[in-house]
């Protein structure tokens, strides 16, 4: 028995059966086939006035897809690059502050009190170590600062507490 290559609704022949589309038992060809689809579209979805709800659900179905790609995304990337999890992602432009220097004298000054340490006769190693001792001189008085006012913070926390004490 010879197979069927010729659709029902148009008798258009088609070169292999697995071309034809089988619809309530009828074979159609691609073309009837599209015809058909537009003609079921239009009767269903147009006339009974559910076209902007359809819309309504397929843009919600497209946000919800892109919500779970991006975050997909972002795990990818975590894995890539071993970022924790938890930790928030730094975006892209945000700008890493460099480390202040640790001394008060600046490259410019530091340039400055060089050439004059030149000018008056001192040669480049004893110029960079005046410069260097000058620089751990600062640190120094820097450091003696930060525990007096250390000190002094512990202090009024005692006394603060005492009065506390005091009142209750």
């Amino acid at each position: 028995m010879p197979m069927k290559k010729s659709c029902d609704k148009c008798g258009a022949d088609v070169e292999r059966f697995r071309d034809l589309k089988r619809v309530n038992k009828v074979h159609l060809c691609k073309d009837c086939y599209r015809k058909n689809r537009e003609k079921f579209r239009k009767d269903v979805i147009e006339e009974s006035g559910i076209k902007d709800e359809l819309r309504k659900l397929t843009n919600k179905l497209k946000n919800s897809n892109r919500d779970k790609i991006n975050q997909m995304a972002r795990n990818r990337y975590r894995k890539e690059h071993s970022i924790p999890f938890d930790a928030p992602l730094n975006p892209k432009g945000s700008i890493i502050k460099k480390e202040a220097t640790k001394s008060f004298i600046t490259f410019e000054e530091r340039k400055q009190l060089f050439g004059l340490l030149i000018r008056r006769g001192f040669c480049y190693e004893e110029a960079t170590e005046r410069i260097k001792s000058l620089v751990e001189f600062e640190k120094n008085i820097r450091q003696n600062m930060k525990e007096e006012q250390a000190k002094e913070k512990i202090e009024k926390t005692k006394q603060e507490m005492l009065e506390e004490l005091w009142r209750i």
